[in-house]
């Protein structure tokens, strides 16, 4: 058997291999519209029955018969001589695999063994009803909800550059976002006539009348009701334009869930993925094991990505974060400075971060906490000098 890639109009071949995962197929009517990139392998272009897809960046499908061995044989020399590679030339941190039945988990888990996957529980939610009542709670500081466009894209204001990562992850290119896609963002104004960007809410997988949202809001402005300020003006964005979207979480994301039925999504599939990553792998289990409350086990995860320099100041950061929350300030306030030692120019953005992280309150009554402050006050004075 050979491993077939399907042409672009070849795609609808497979349609009868996702009918039983309504996230799947949300993802599969997406690459069909053109609107999401996308890869396609088969084990037979005339009758598929064993199925992998991928977005070209860090999501990876499975698909259809899990049990045929030549097909999984020339995925796994697939992922040895192109997909890996090609992460580690793009320097995309993450994988998420996801796939069509339990059956497809031994070959998977053999698959990602070294790249130590975690397997994780999400939930793929659609709009009901929506809520427009009460939406934000009495936001703290002066902001504005934008539309995102080209104007906004092309101009310096601070953070610009994470809408641009999102929209190239998801799209084609810039120009096809602003052509079929939409999405919001939320801009704070600072005290020194300044603006930045705090948050964005995008729009992705885009097929007829359907489309997914991807949401971040950055920490400092997390649990205020931006994210829900945001979501509520993509969704009446979409209810104008007679589009239903859908929203994708994981299921102990509990914030996130909380906004979307809150605005009027309803749950619809619960499903499972593997996650990590080809490049990072100590790195994602800290934040797998964060993500799951066990601080103690993501600090050491995360001291030992630091150890083998994988994003070495986040490493850190993260490190200070978990020891904080878990109550060992002393271990806390030493990976804190060693986070300051390792601030460079591209790292800086973690002064706002120290100060301002909600997982760090725990030191703030501490005489340690001053002396952190005075250095980020010292690094900003020699920043402005230069």
């Amino acid at each position: 058997m050979n491993l077939v890639e399907l042409e672009l109009n070849q795609f609808v071949k497979i349609g009868s291999l996702f009918h039983k995962s309504q996230h799947l197929t949300f993802t599969l009517d997406a690459a069909i519209a053109k609107n999401t990139p996308m890869r396609i392998w088969v084990d037979n272009k005339n009758d598929p029955k064993s199925c992998f897809m991928w977005d070209k960046t860090h999501c990876h499908y499975f698909v259809g018969q899990a049990d045929d061995d030549d097909f999984n044989k020339k995925i796994c020399k697939l992922f040895d001589q192109t997909v890996i590679p090609q992460a580690i030339l793009n320097k995309s941190d993450l994988y998420k695999v996801e796939y069509s039945s339990k059956e497809w988990e031994p070959f998977l888990e053999e698959l990602l063994k070294i790249y130590l996957p975690v397997k994780k529980s999400r939930v793929f939610l659609a709009l009901e009803e929506y809520s427009s009542k009460n939406m934000t709670k009495s936001l703290l500081k002066a902001f504005e909800i934008r539309k995102i466009d080209q104007k906004l894209l092309e101009s310096e204001i601070a953070n610009i550059r994470s809408i641009v990562d999102e929209i190239n992850e998801c799209w084609d290119s810039i120009e096809s976002f602003l052509q079929i896609g939409f999405g919001f963002c939320l801009i704070v104004h600072l005290d020194n006539d300044k603006k930045e960007i705090q948050g964005w809410c995008t729009g992705e997988y885009f097929s007829s009348k359907k489309c997914g949202i991807g949401i971040e809001t950055f920490s400092g402005y997390r649990k205020k009701g931006y994210a829900t300020a945001m979501v509520s003006a993509f969704v009446e964005h979409c209810l104008k334009a007679n589009i239903k979207p859908y929203w994708d979480s994981y299921a102990n994301n509990y914030a996130s869930i909380r906004i979307a039925e809150k605005i009027g999504f309803r749950k619809i599939e619960d499903y499972h993925v593997y996650f990590g990553s080809f490049i990072n792998s100590e790195l994602y289990q800290g934040y797998h094991y964060f993500s799951e409350k066990k601080y103690e086990i993501a600090a050491k995860w995360f001291e030992k990505a630091a150890e083998l320099e994988q994003r070495k100041t986040e490493s850190l950061y993260n490190a200070a974060c978990s020891w904080s929350l878990g109550g060992e300030s002393e271990k806390a306030f030493l990976q804190l400075n060693e986070t300051i030692d390792a601030l460079n120019s591209s790292t800086i953005k973690f002064i706002s971060y120290i100060r301002n992280d909600q997982y760090l309150e725990a030191l703030h009554s501490s005489n340690s906490w001053k002396k952190i402050l005075m250095r980020l006050n010292a690094i900003e004075s020699r920043i402005k000098q230069n």
